[in-house]
Formats: C-alpha cells, sequence, structure tokens
C-alpha cells in the first residue's frame, strides 16, 4: 500500500551541504556519473553533483512543492518522477553508477513492521550498477539495540560493501551518519544468517556489540567494516573509485497517476496530455488462477494495479487506499480490589481504510471522483 503523501511530508529531514559534498570528495570519481536520489527533497545533493561533477541527474520526490525545486535542477526531460519511490517507481536494473539516499525515518506499518530505511536499502541496490556506490544516510535508532543493529547489517550487507562512514554533523543534536558503500555480488541470507554464528567472525562481532552497548557508534562501524571484509575477502576495501559506467537507462516512470497529474492534463491540449501519459500504459492482459468476475473490479481498482489509460477508450483511471483514524467509544467493565464491579467509558482508535477512484475523461476533460 502508498504511503500517504501527509506522512512523507513531515519527515523530510534534508542533507546538510557539508555532509552531502564530504560524502561525494570520499569517492575517487574516474567515469562519467548517472547519479539517483529517491528521496530528492528539495534537489540540493542532485544540484552539488551536477554543478561540480558534471552529473547525468534523476530524482524520485513524492511531495508536489518539493518537487518543483527539484524539476529546476534536473531540468528538461523525464529526469524527474512526481510518486512514491518505494511502491511507484519503475526503474531499469543497472542503470546508475551512484544513488544517493537518505530515506525516511520510520516504520512501514502493515508488512511486519519493518523499517523504512531497510526498505529503501533493498529496493534501491537494484537500478546500482554492480561495483557502483551508495552514499546512505542512517539513523542511530536503526542499530541502537543489538537485534535492530542485526537486522539492519543483514540488509545492508546482502548487497554491499562497507568502505567508510562519518558522522554527519558533529553538532550532537543530529544523530546520523553517512555511509560509503560498495555494490557487489549479492551474498546468500542464509550465509549472512550463519555469520553472526561464526566463529571467524567473532572479534568484528564483539566489536560490534561494544559499539552498541557502550553508545560509541565509531567501534560499531569498524567492527561492521571487519564484518564486511570477511563477508567479501575479494574487494579492495580501500578503493573508493567510482569506475564503472551504468547500464542504459530505459525505464524510469511511475505506475501511479497523482491527483496533480490530472490537473495538470486538464490544463493541457489532448496532445500534450497523451505525451504526458505516454509511459503509463494500461497492462494488456491480467493473468489470474481463476477467472475474473464483476465483483474482483472493485477490490483490483483501488489498489492501483490499473492503473493507466484503459485501452480504447479516452479514460485514465488512478486507483488509490487512503488510511484513516476513527475515535470510538468502548463501555469496560472491571472490578476494584474489594471485588466491586465499576462501568468506564474508555476512547479508543481504529485503523480504516477507504477506497478512492479518479477518473479523467480526455475528450471532456472532465475527472469523476468515485469514493
Amino acid at each position: 500500500m502508498a504511503r500517504l503523501a501527509s506522512q512523507e511530508k513531515m519527515e523530510f529531514y534534508p542533507t546538510p551541504e557539508p555532509a552531502i559534498i564530504r560524502g561525494i570528495k570520499e569517492i575517487k570519481i574516474e567515469t562519467p556519473i548517472r547519479a539517483l536520489d529517491p528521496c530528492a527533497g528539495d534537489g540540493r545533493a542532485l544540484k552539488i553533483l551536477k554543478e561540480n561533477y558534471n552529473a547525468e541527474v534523476f530524482g524520485i520526490e513524492l511531495d508536489v512543492e518539493r518537487s518543483k525545486q527539484t524539476a529546476e535542477i534536473t531540468g528538461d526531460g523525464n529526469c524527474l518522477i512526481e510518486t512514491d519511490a518505494l511502491t511507484d517507481a519503475r526503474i531499469s536494473a543497472q542503470a546508475f553508477n551512484l544513488v544517493f539516499n537518505n530515506p525516511p525515518y520510520d516504520w512501514e506499518r502493515g508488512y511486519g513492521d519493518k523499517r523504512l530505511e531497510l526498505t529503501f536499502i533493498e529496493r534501491y541496490a537494484s537500478p546500482l550498477v554492480e561495483d557502483g556506490i551508495m552514499l546512505l544516510v542512517v539513523s542511530e535508532s536503526l542499530f541502537d539495540m543489538y537485534s535492530r543493529a542485526r537486522e539492519f547489517l543483514t540488509v545492508m550487507l546482502k548487497n554491499f560493501a562497507v568502505l567508510s562512514y562519518f558522522k554527519m554533523t558533529e553538532d550532537e543534536t543530529y544523530k546520523q551518519w553517512v555511509l560509503i558503500l560498495r555494490k557487489g555480488k549479492a551474498v546468500p541470507i542464509l550465509k549472512l544468517s550463519q555469520s553472526f554464528n561464526d566463529g571467524k567472525y567473532e572479534d568484528a562481532l564483539k566489536q560490534i556489540e561494544d559499539g552498541i552497548y557502550n553508545q560509541n557508534y565509531r567501534t560499531f562501524f569498524n567492527g561492521v567494516i571487519a564484518l564486511s571484509q570477511g563477508l567479501r575477502p575479494n574487494l579492495d576495501h580501500d578503493d573508493r573509485t567510482l569506475k564503472t559506467e551504468p547500464k542504459p537507462l530505459k525505464l524510469f516512470s511511475s505506475v501511479s497517476i497523482t491527483d496533480e497529474m490530472i490537473q495538470k492534463a486538464l490544463a493541457c491540449n489532448n496532445k500534450t496530455v497523451d505525451i504526458a501519459l505516454e509511459a503509463i500504459k494500461p497492462k494488456d492482459t491480467i493473468e489470474t488462477l481463476l477467472p475474473l468476475r464483476n465483483s474482483h473490479l472493485p477490490l483490483l481498482l483501488p489498489t492501483g494495479h490499473l492503473n493507466g489509460r484503459v485501452a480504447g477508450t479516452n479514460l485514465v483511471i488512478n486507483g488509490q487506499v487512503e488510511r484513516f483514524i476513527e475515535s470510538y467509544e468502548e463501555t469496560e467493565e472491571k472490578q476494584d480490589k474489594n471485588g466491586k464491579t465499576k462501568t468506564q467509558t474508555v476512547n479508543k482508535e481504529i485503523n480504516k481504510f477507504r477506497a478512492k477512484l479518479s477518473v479523467l475523461d480526455l475528450k471532456s476533460k472532465q475527472v469523476y471522483q468515485i469514493n
């Protein structure tokens, strides 16, 4: 389920420019850069890369107002997507050799309560070419307990080796660190899991534990680098050179059609509308184990699986599911220490969901909302 835009807006913590500059300077660049920022914000990281390193820059930003700032940096063409970077973005594999990743600090509720940062690390390993580099900004809350740290390391070390690290700023109010990661061939999850019980990594794991329990995160990261070296012994961990060119970028688009896109389309002529929606094509067929019935359609539409231009018509559809909280009162009976029953009213909240379907008629330029 796509995350709510309002939730994203509340989680905008831009990376200070000095930290971005320092992170880039940690890399030795020997090849043209195609860079991606999946949480582009106001585009400051892309701006530094473009102006100082002549990088070809691409961004993804969910918030419409911030995306306007980023669009001024990425320039003309399909270099910026206004969409949810996790659920709706579609990007060619290994099409970038540098990814700047400062994901939101939150929980991905509803799917095992996984941290969003971990999902972003996994998701944006794929667009990065093998031997490419990711600059990752993470909060100490990801590894301030051993159980959390183990999950963080399992996700990160599956695809990356840790080359170096530094604290984002010496100001103690900030609890973020910047990691320089190099992508390698994926390490099997079973091997990663076994590494936490393997005596071969005993010294590195002890260093990791000491760093967590003493809140000495430099000790923690030194142990992480040692573990990373053990898992990828053939990699030169002192080499921070960006030297591998990315593969062709054939796909960089979104499967969603936002309300903002519909409003833009309404302000254009039909030809421009067709161009704007060209990357959002309907599925030719939907393969299911059993035949679809009419009752299935209300279930499929809100999930976004059918988003796009309806073949053979002038209609463009956009299905969404919105989460909201409903408050209610509930009467409870409790016994006191004397065995007497007391009745009290308790205020409670429950998560609920509602479907929303927007339909744009390209011919009449009318938008129909179905809730």
